[in-house]
């Protein structure tokens, strides 16, 4: 499996700076396209279809994500940074219980909803795993848990 780079994580160019304000709408106009065609279809959705769904080239789709695999890890690395943020609101819930019941609901949701996410839990755990740790959603979980407890 390919591991993503920073570069392409965050969206930065090579050189480590800002893309151009049409390269990042570009970027996003995939990213937003892909979610939905992978939730839907699964990971049988292919990157012309994406270039199509986000109205740009191929070219520029291959540009930002040079295989499926780097915007599979995007589009995890997204939906970890969304329970990421889940997790921090369940934390400073007045309830803790309540917040950590909020965020299992959503995660079970985020599941249910996307196809692609399904597919990419079981058949390649490494992405979720690589995503979850970049975002700190084990030790997010942890504190959510021992708040709860309380």
């Amino acid at each position: 499996m390919t591991t993503v780079t920073d570069s392409k994580r965050t969206g930065m160019n090579g050189n480590g700076r800002a893309l151009r304000a049409d390269a990042r709408r570009n970027r996003e106009a995939v990213v937003a396209a892909a979610k939905k065609l992978f939730a839907d279809e699964g990971l049988d959705a292919q990157m012309p279809d994406v270039a199509k769904a986000a109205k740009v080239g191929v070219g520029t789709v291959y540009r930002h994500f040079p295989t499926k695999d780097h915007l599979i890890a995007a589009l995890a690395d997204d939906r970890f940074e969304r329970l990421a943020e889940k997790a921090r609101e369940g934390i400073a819930a007045e309830d803790p219980w309540e917040g950590l019941c909020d965020f299992i609901r959503f995660s079970a949701q985020i599941q249910a909803d996307d196809r692609g996410l399904c597919e990419v839990m079981g058949s390649r755990p490494e992405v979720m795993g690589d995503a979850a740790f970049a975002v700190g959603l084990d030790k997010l979980c942890e504190r959510l848990v021992k708040g709860a407890k309380r």
